[in-house]
């Protein structure tokens, strides 16, 4: 199996926003498991990336907000962290939940791959 690499983001805080929000968080686990090397762009208290796992890490967004819905804080140093990620990490794939094709793209992936 070739390895990926692959970013998934949510704008939920892990445990928030009901199976909506864990998702991203699950898909993103499996990911990893399967030795992809996979980041997931997540509400945080500050900007940063934190190695969760083996092949797993969280780029966290500072994010306002406290209830199920946290909100990025765009700032453009948050903005220009973000990107600067982004190019230097060379993704193969990058998915978000919300989006209702993605869900098809990811079953036929799955499919194929026999993850």
């Amino acid at each position: 199996m070739n390895q990926m690499r692959v970013v998934f983001s949510t704008f939920f805080r892990e445990s928030k926003g009901g199976g909506g929000g864990r998702v991203s968080y699950e898909i993103a686990q499996a990911f990893a498991r399967q030795g992809h090397e996979t980041v997931l762009v997540c509400p945080g208290e500050k900007t940063r990336i934190e190695k969760v796992a083996p092949n797993f890490r969280y780029l966290e967004i500072k994010s306002l907000g406290e209830g199920e819905v946290s909100i990025p804080y765009l700032t453009v140093n948050n903005l220009q962290f973000l990107f600067n990620f982004l190019e230097n990490f060379s993704l193969n794939l990058i998915g978000t939940p919300i989006n209702p094709e993605y869900f098809e793209d990811l079953k036929k992936y799955i499919e194929k791959k026999h993850l």
